[in-house]
């Protein structure tokens, strides 16, 4: 190895060894690029995809569930001063009397 070294360094000199060694890591990182870097860039926006998606899926049913918390709330009122008359100062009486 390190006769073919050397013998390429006499007939190249050193710029042709540097030239050989700046393609050799172009190759790799043209390598990295297409076999690493892009699926995974890929993989990466498609989680995100489906986390914006799952996200305004949550919105949606808080906003229901927030619109039903309210429909009970006011139902709940409604109960209370059917079952209490006019005088909401009176307490609840007891289930056990």
């Amino acid at each position: 190895m390190e006769a073919e070294f050397l013998a390429l360094l006499k007939d190249h000199g050193p710029w042709g060894i540097l030239l050989i060694a700046l393609f050799g890591i172009w190759r790799a990182v043209k390598w990295f690029g297409a076999n690493v870097a892009q699926p995974l860039t890929q993989r990466h926006l498609e989680f995100v995809n489906g986390l914006e998606k799952r996200d305004q899926q949550h919105s949606e049913c808080l906003g229901k569930l927030t619109e039903t918390t309210r429909e009970m709330h006011q139902l709940q009122r409604q109960h209370f001063q059917i079952c209490s008359g006019s005088d909401h100062n009176r307490p609840i009486p007891s289930p056990t009397g």
